[in-house]
């Protein structure tokens, strides 16, 4: 039987760290110090006392926006919608269907396609203009799906390959996502006033 001293509990090594950048590291434990002040007076009190110090629900908001916990839930939770997505866009009639619904509700993206193509024929500005009026009539997304319909195949085997590539790399996004956050706030303000409207 092992027995491990309280300070190597749940510990992970560069949790808050990225290679080279311990500033969130660093800033949390600046902010720990006046938590430690907190922790000490809770402490002295006995059971049932009521906290009216603010700072308490500004520490639980912070304890809770940076578990491990939280990495792990959004990592599984994004995991599964990742694969479940995978499996649908892995039928070439649902890519189909998607892509269908995506281009109409966005024509934009076919717009700019036009206008990236005529840009790149180097053409006089009104030969450009009346060129693409021309293809913008003509080019429906029936029309476009029609000629998408030989590549179809390739998008669902892309679509079934893309989940476990994703799956492998979101632990690391994950990290550098959580990280990202807590470098911008340490105090999760929304969840902190929610808790502030609780009796503590």
């Amino acid at each position: 039987m092992f027995e491990a001293n309280i300070k190597n509990v749940a510990v992970e090594k560069h949790f808050y760290t990225q290679p080279a950048n311990t500033s969130v590291d660093d800033e949390i434990t600046e902010l720990e110090r006046g938590f430690a002040r907190l922790l000490d007076n809770l402490r002295d009190e006995n059971d049932g006392f009521n906290i009216i110090d603010p700072i308490a629900p500004e520490f639980v908001s912070h304890l809770t926006s940076r578990t491990k916990h939280l990495r792990d839930s959004f990592i599984e939770t994004t995991g599964g919608m990742t694969q479940i997505l995978s499996d649908y866009l892995a039928d070439e009639r649902n890519v189909r269907s998607w892509l269908f619904e995506y281009y109409k509700r966005h024509p934009e993206v076919v717009k700019k396609a036009i206008d990236d193509a005529i840009v790149k024929m180097q053409l006089p500005r009104y030969q450009r203009r009346a060129l693409r009026e021309r293809l913008q009539l003509l080019i429906s997304v029936e029309r476009l799906m029609d000629q998408m319909d030989g590549d179809i195949q390739q998008y669902a085997v892309m679509f079934s390959m893309l989940a476990p590539t994703l799956i492998q790399k979101l632990p690391t996004l994950v990290k550098d996502g959580h990280i990202q956050a807590l470098a911008k706030s340490l105090i999760a303000e929304p969840r902190a006033e929610k808790y502030r409207q609780l009796k503590w």
